[in-house]
């Protein structure tokens, strides 16, 4: 019999069903408030967050920018807007000087040397939690390398220790890495999803900044703490035997990767200072340097990052080729949906639209005459359960303008609350369609779903009662 062979390209009646979604949706009559203009938006959002969860990000992302493009009455202007916004040329360099940092292995060295430790040497929900922080610091850079770099780690464990790869300890610590690998990919607002985050807000509030200093004191701290309640959930609650690894030592360690060669220090070096250059204004005072860095701000930057790592050659080549980087670095999928996004949030916010109105009419009465943590509540438990079913970037672009607009109605701190959807729309691991790092660790033949099913939303109800309790009082402390 012959072997079957697998269809490549878009899955056709997905592609079809997206595209009759933004168009059978927009021609609806409006809802109560919602216009006619508005329908067409709420068609553009079902159509991507449909697309997203069955084909990919790319193809969505392009349709919803034509159908919004078409909707606006000016296409050319629509596009312009898009395409032409410094957040999305800021990311395309981002991702060049992230390209280098894979590309030179920096990767690697920092994943070696958090688990040659000593500190962790017959301490094995230690070193656990170490596997999953430095998978959750190198997503900063790439969560799918970083996945890819630890899951390496976790089965060179179970090999030494002699436990099968499918173990209860492999698959919490497989799961771990996805849900550690959402939190990391926030932590700096000039960096991955952070930076789109902190556009978002930008964008829909008119103009506002979230100081970054502040970002990352309220974020990081919270990410870590959801990763250390997960490893006392394995522990305490589900009760994962760890008593192999009680004697594990170093030999998973690649102690040529903790040798760092010229190449890497350069650009561990370069990057080093492009972040400090980038937080150096939040504590500067008012001067000609202040205005400056932040006339610069992320493009400016990090073009001039991407320029020195062109210029500086050692031994005769250059860190980066920059056709190379631009064409392997850059993820053109993410760039289409950041193109996306800020357009997509000022469209659903429009008065023309009246979708804000229609929300804020069956907000209201829920929330009236109640304390604002009622409303953070709602708003942080509909983003869990959204961005299990859809991208979490998208759910972020549809939850932050429902925030801005009932702001002054339930007196809120938009910053913290922000900070806290920020979170929660990255916990997106229970479901392959939450996230493409959701995807791969299902595709992970070593992974069993029933624990993302099952131990995964307990996970997730716990680290939600603590972003309501702690990261509510911790974000409103910060901000």
């Amino acid at each position: 019999m012959a072997q079957k062979t697998k269809k490549e390209g878009l899955p056709l009646i997905h592609c079809i069903i997206t595209v009759a979604l933004m168009i059978v949706i927009g021609t609806l009559p409006g809802v109560g408030p919602v216009t006619s203009y508005g329908m067409k938006v709420l068609g553009v959002l079902v159509g991507v967050v449909y697309g997203m969860s069955t084909v990919d990000v790319f193809f969505p992302s392009l349709c919803a920018i034509i159908k919004l493009g078409l909707a606006s009455g000016s296409f050319s202007d629509s596009v312009v807007s898009m395409f032409g916004s410094t957040t999305v040329w800021g990311m395309i360099m981002v991702f060049i000087i992230l390209y280098a940092m894979q590309a030179e292995h920096v990767t690697d060295f920092f994943a070696n040397w958090i688990i040659s430790r000593k500190v962790l040497r017959g301490r094995p929900w230690l070193f656990s939690f170490a596997v999953l922080l430095g998978d959750s610091l190198l997503s900063i850079i790439s969560p799918e390398a970083a996945m890819l770099l630890f899951w390496e780690i976790i089965f060179a464990v179970c090999d030494t220790v002699k436990i099968d790869r499918k173990s209860p300890w492999s698959v919490a610590m497989i799961f771990g890495t996805c849900f550690a690998s959402g939190i990391g990919i926030i932590y700096l607002p000039f960096m991955r999803n952070g930076l789109v985050v902190n556009n978002q807000f930008t964008a829909m509030t008119g103009g506002m900044v979230i100081d970054p200093l502040k970002y990352i004191v309220a974020m990081v701290p919270l990410g870590i703490c959801g990763i250390i309640i997960f490893i006392l959930l394995c522990k305490f609650v589900f009760r994962i035997d760890v008593s192999n690894l009680s004697d594990i030592d170093d030999s998973v360690v690649n102690k040529d990767a903790l040798v760092l060669n010229i190449r890497q220090k350069i650009v561990i070096g370069i990057v080093v200072a492009m972040i400090v250059v980038l937080l150096v204004p939040s504590v500067l005072p008012a001067c000609a340097l202040k205005t400056m860095l932040n006339d610069l701000s992320l493009l400016g930057i990090a073009s001039i990052v991407v320029l020195l790592l062109c210029l500086i050659r050692v031994d005769g080549k250059p860190i980066i080729r920059i056709q190379e980087a631009a064409s392997k670095g850059v993820i053109w999928p993410m760039v289409m949906m950041v193109a996306l996004i800020a357009p997509m949030g000022s469209a659903l916010t429009s008065d023309d639209a009246g979708i804000v109105t229609l929300i804020s009419n069956v907000l209201t009465p829920l929330v009236s005459g109640r304390p604002a943590w009622v409303f953070v509540a709602i708003m942080v438990l509909v983003s869990v359960i959204l961005t299990n079913l859809a991208q979490n970037l998208i759910i972020m672009s549809l939850m932050i303008p429902i925030v801005v607009a009932m702001a002054d109605t339930v007196n809120i701190n938009i910053y913290a609350v922000v900070i806290l959807l920020a979170i929660g729309t990255h916990y997106a691991v229970c479901l392959p369609s939450a996230s493409p790092s959701a995807g791969m660790m299902f595709s992970n033949p070593n992974f069993k779903p029933t624990f993302a099913y099952s131990k995964g939303l307990i996970t997730l109800l716990v680290c939600c009662v603590f972003l309501l309790t702690i990261g509510y009082l911790w974000t409103n402390l910060i901000f």
